[in-house]
Formats: C-alpha cells, structure tokens, sequence
C-alpha cells in the first residue's frame, strides 16, 4: 500500500472507531467493509479484508517499536525532526538488542497521532486531534464533557493549613504524550 492508501485506510478505521466499530480485541467487520470500500471508491483498488488487516497488523507493529523506543529512559526527543534521539552509544546498544527499531533512528512514525488513537483503548481516548477540521460531534461533546469535570474536580480541591493543596507530584497528572509523525487532515 502506498502512503495514501494507508492515510486513507487510517482514517477509515479513526471514523468507523468513533461510531463504535471497534472492540478491545479489533476492529469489527464492519469497519473493515467500509475501509475496503472507501479504498476502492477513492482509489480503484480491491484488496482483501485479509491485506487491510495485515496492512493494520504492521502499522501496529510499527507502532509499538516506536512507542518502546519514545519511552525508553535512555532517549530524548528532538521537537523539530519528531524523533527520539540518543547518543551513538546509547542507539548502538539498544539496536544490537531491538534491530526492529533501525528505521526509527533517524525518522519519526508516519501517521502517529492516529495510530496513537487507534491503539490506545477506545474508552481512554483524549482528543481527537488529528481530524481537526473535521473532527466529529462526538470528539467535540466528550471533549467539552472532560473539560467540565476537570474543572468541577479543580473547585473541589480542598485548602490545607490554608494553603492551596493539588495532590503534589504524585497525583495521577500524567506527562502530556509527544506526537510524531504527521498529522492527518
């Protein structure tokens, strides 16, 4: 597949995920259908349902060597290039052990921000981001929803010693997830 007809299965599977069509386990025959279609429609081609999900099985992949290496403690991350970075040294080591990772050492992850949405399990999903423009009322609504109950829980935080007291650094405030790769729109 080429790297429109990967965008557009991507966008595909985002959109059919978001009108409920995908389980814990996978996408349901549905979403698949819809992607085979939408891949015919817009590009004349028939694939089997088998390739898309072989297609999706190494996107996966791909995306679980990156996100191994993003978090891995002995790497950075160059803004700029989207890309983690490392000494010499540090990327000789950890390549003799994960050789997988290579493609990822001087380019990022084409299609990130989807795919960190696609994998991540549906009900902890945060935003919807790469699809801005078109992003779906439900992405809206849920977004608008969690921005109220993050600040209903800020005026619930209570005064100690009359000092103003946020749980300190172990209260459950996640790191904001880097993105890589570009977005799609």
């Amino acid at each position: 597949m080429t790297e429109s007809t990967t965008e557009t299965l991507l966008k595909t599977l985002h959109e059919e995920a978001l009108q409920g069509e995908k389980a814990e386990n996978g996408f349901k025959k549905k979403a698949w259908i819809t992607a085979r279609a939408a891949l015919r429609d817009l590009y004349g081609i028939e694939l089997e349902v088998s390739q898309l999900k072989s297609r999706w099985a190494n996107l996966k992949k791909d995306y679980e060597i990156f996100t191994t290496i993003e978090n891995n403690s002995g790497f950075g991350w160059d803004k700029e290039k989207e890309i983690p970075t490392a000494p010499d040294s540090v990327w000789d080591s950890y390549l003799k052990a994960y050789p997988e990772a290579e493609k990822f050492r001087y380019h990022g992850l084409l299609h990130f921000a989807v795919l960190d949405e696609l994998c991540m399990n549906v009900s902890n999903w945060r935003v919807c981001s790469y699809l801005e423009p078109h992003i779906s009322k439900y992405c809206r609504k849920r977004d608008v929803e969690e921005e109220e109950e993050e600040e209903e829980e800020e005026e619930k935080e209570g005064d100690i010693n009359g000092k103003r007291y946020n749980g300190g650094a172990g209260s459950g405030v996640q790191r904001e997830r880097k993105s890589a790769g570009k977005a799609i729109a």
